[in-house]
């Protein structure tokens, strides 16, 4: 594509459509009428749009989930050794969890819009709907002090080297390209107090980097940290990624210099508008009056959820 020519705008059906049936339905049922209505677009990107969504849904598969959620109790027995082995005396939080529906849904949009309106095929390629892989989560938050220091912010570069270990070696998982870094342009005088770790401090096995999404070393503009890799399995198939961060950066980036509200504000400029109060799917409750305004929502429409907590 031309940086000349015209921004090409990208067509999706309405998602409220189906989530907003007359008669109650699950998620699952309006996802499958929804990834129908892209196919019959006959767009090749609404296609692959629709292939990754049913990527989505393969979570719960017990053939997939299962495995995984075995892996990710053995891993947490192994971090705990590691810690002891090595003298540590930091402990560990473990956070679980598979992205909510709209915001995966808005993620592989963007994906496409960005991919349409590349002007080179090497842009055209960071943004293939095959480098989206964090579908499922888990966050490793390490409990130092309320304010980073580079030893603390170095231990993270640790931890990711013993979380690699243990996924390849111990494991047999494919650790997979990063996903292009985003919303980059961080200026360290407007955050005097965000430690930017030393090419020492930093340090990653040779290739890994190419693995690792590092926002320690590169924060975002908005000043969010943390390390991400994510890997595969020829076994089970789907993607997950892991993140680790400190807990005074996890605190920082959560509730103080880029909110989530925030973050995704800036992302997502053409956000899904969700028509609330019509949504009719099993688990899921708008509530509205003069006093109260709350989601209730169980089955990850718009929150995120365990992905081990299934539903029987």
């Amino acid at each position: 594509m031309n940086s000349n020519q015209p921004k090409v705008e990208a067509f999706f059906p309405d998602i409220n459509t189906f989530l907003c049936s007359k008669e109650i339905v699950s998620l699952s049922t309006a996802d499958r009428n929804y990834r129908k209505a892209l196919v019959d677009t006959q767009l090749a990107y609404n296609i692959e749009y629709a292939n990754k969504l049913a990527e989505y849904q393969n979570i719960y598969k017990p053939q997939n989930i299962i495995p995984i959620k075995s892996d990710f109790s053995q891993f947490m027995t192994h971090m705990k050794r590691w810690k002891k082995k090595n003298g540590y005396n930091f402990s560990i939080v473990f956070q679980r969890r598979k992205k909510g529906y709209i915001k995966f849904n808005e993620k592989v949009r963007l994906f496409i819009k960005n991919s349409l309106n590349a002007t080179t095929h090497e842009e055209k390629m960071k943004y293939s709907l095959d480098r989206i892989c964090d579908e499922i989560g888990i966050r490793l938050i390490l409990l130092f002090d309320k304010k980073d220091t580079h030893e603390s912010v170095s231990m993270c570069y640790k931890v990711l080297n013993e979380v690699n270990f243990f996924f390849t070696v111990k494991k047999g998982y494919i650790p997979i390209n990063a996903e292009p870094l985003i919303d980059l342009g961080f200026n360290p005088q407007k955050y005097p107090n965000v430690i930017v770790p030393t090419d020492e401090e930093s340090r990653l096995p040779e290739g890994l980097d190419v693995k690792v999404k590092d926002y320690y070393k590169t924060p975002k503009k908005h000043a969010y940290q943390s390390l991400h890799i994510a890997y595969s399995s020829s076994l089970y198939g789907l993607p997950f990624e892991i993140q680790i961060r400190t807990m005074a950066t996890h605190t920082r980036v959560e509730y103080e210099t880029s909110s989530h509200y925030y973050h995704d504000k800036s992302r997502y400029p053409n956000r899904i508008e969700l028509d609330r109060e019509n949504i009719n799917i099993y688990g899921y409750e708008y509530i509205k009056n003069d006093d109260i305004e709350d989601i209730e929502d169980f089955i990850g429409l718009e929150k995120s959820v365990d992905p081990f907590n299934i539903l029987y």
